[in-house]
């Protein structure tokens, strides 16, 4: 790489949401790595080391709740939460888990 670029980690298992989101990041000059399951995410976390992580917390192989306590027990990467869920509960666990912010997606 010829140049500095931030790695973003989004972790998505809707495959067109991921796919936008990642081709948005890297027309404007970030890295990306995707993962579409919690196994995945955890894995290219670790093996990568990500300057910020896009969340969706919705998994189908594991809890977002769960993932975001893992990785704040390693790192104090910036965790954004992407989700279409938007009931108070959810967001007050994924805050409490670690994340740094909650947005609901449109």
């Amino acid at each position: 790489m010829g140049r500095n670029r931030y790695r973003i980690l989004i972790a998505e298992p809707d495959t067109a949401e991921k796919n936008a989101l990642s081709t948005l990041l890297e027309q404007n000059g970030y890295h990306t790595l995707s993962a579409e399951t919690h196994t995945l995410t955890r894995t290219l976390f670790l093996s990568h080391n990500p300057d910020l992580i896009l969340l969706e917390p919705a998994f189908p192989d594991g809890s977002g709740r769960e993932l975001i306590l893992q990785i704040r027990e390693a790192s104090g990467v910036p965790i954004l939460v992407l989700s279409s869920r938007n009931s108070e509960g959810d967001k007050v666990a994924a805050l409490d888990a670690g994340a740094n912010d909650y947005i609901v997606k449109p």
